[in-house]
């Protein structure tokens, strides 16, 4: 049996194709009468909408991109992890591709990324060719540099102040009363 449409929900509910939309996304006032038809009508029919058609209608693929180096780095696993947590706290997932580092697979990702319509890419790389930003740049798509800091004004970057951050730290240590603080390093 074919997969049920929005067009059978309607059908089967009494209601225009806009109403099944409406309450589907709820975007629009719909009489309570006309809501429990529509809900009814798909539970019914155990109606799962295509996210493919959603996506092109809405223009919005809830997808965030993530080009990464090598997945097997224990703390670039780590910051695709976090940015995962993040994601599914407002309803993003994650579409992720590891590129060891190679000129023609990031070029590659970058085009499979843009065309998952994802909202936005994330670069963890410790070395990424400006090549690749120019790419996502062409193609209009919001991102973001992690893993290195990036000394041009026209990267958008994050990066961490490691002098202040471990004078801070050293100096909890030693507010706690710790004489011989050891500092090993990994």
């Amino acid at each position: 049996m074919a997969q049920p449409t929005i067009k059978d929900v309607a059908k089967i509910a009494g209601v225009s194709i806009s109403t099944v939309s409406r309450v589907m996304n709820n975007s629009k006032p719909v009489s309570n009468e006309a809501r429990q038809k529509v809900l009814d009508a798909i539970e019914k029919l155990d109606f799962r909408p295509n996210e493919l058609a959603r996506n092109l209608v809405m223009k919005k693929s809830n997808s965030i991109g993530i080009l990464i180096e090598d997945i097997g780095i224990d703390y670039m696993a780590q910051m695709v992890r976090g940015a995962e947590e993040i994601g599914r706290m407002y309803n993003y997932n994650i579409v992720m591709t590891s590129t060891y580092g190679e000129l023609e697979l990031e070029k590659d990702a970058v085009d499979f990324l843009y065309r998952k319509k994802v909202e936005g890419i994330i670069i963890v790389s410790e070395n990424i060719e400006q090549e690749i930003i120019y790419k996502i740049r062409d193609y209009k798509i919001p991102y973001i540099l992690l893993d290195k800091f990036y000394d041009a004004n026209d990267y958008h970057t994050v990066s961490i102040d490691y002098k202040e951050s471990m004078k801070k730290l050293t100096d909890f240590v030693l507010d706690m009363g710790n004489k011989k603080p050891l500092y090993m390093k990994g």
